[in-house]
C-alpha cells in the first residue's frame, strides 16, 4: 500500500529555481523502513534538467535567440518572450 509523503502530501519534490543538472536533494531518513530495528535510509532525488525549445542556460542566465530586423535593432522595438 502506498502512503502519501507527510511533508508534501504527494504533491512532489520542491526544486529550487536555478538548480543544475545532476544536483541532488536529500531527504534524511525518509526511505522505506522495512525492519523497525533498522534506521530508515535517506531518499536522494537527482535533478535531471531537460532541454528547452526556446531558452538555453548559460551559468545562472537564460538566453533566448530572436531574429529582429535592422530597423528594430537601430530604433528599438517591443517583443514577446514566451515563458512556457
Amino acid at each position: 500500500m502506498q502512503v502519501a509523503c507527510p511533508d508534501c502530501r504527494g504533491d512532489g519534490v520542491h526544486a529550487d529555481p536555478g538548480m543544475r543538472h545532476g544536483e541532488q536533494v536529500t531527504f534524511p531518513e525518509r526511505g522505506d523502513q522495512v525492519d523497525p530495528e533498522i534506521e530508515a535510509s535517506d531518499v536522494i532525488v537527482v535533478i535531471n534538467v531537460k532541454e528547452h525549445a526556446v531558452f538555453k542556460r548559460n551559468g545562472d542566465n537564460l538566453h533566448m535567440v530572436k531574429e529582429i530586423s535592422l530597423n528594430e535593432a537601430l530604433f528599438g522595438t517591443w517583443g514577446y518572450c514566451p515563458t512556457r
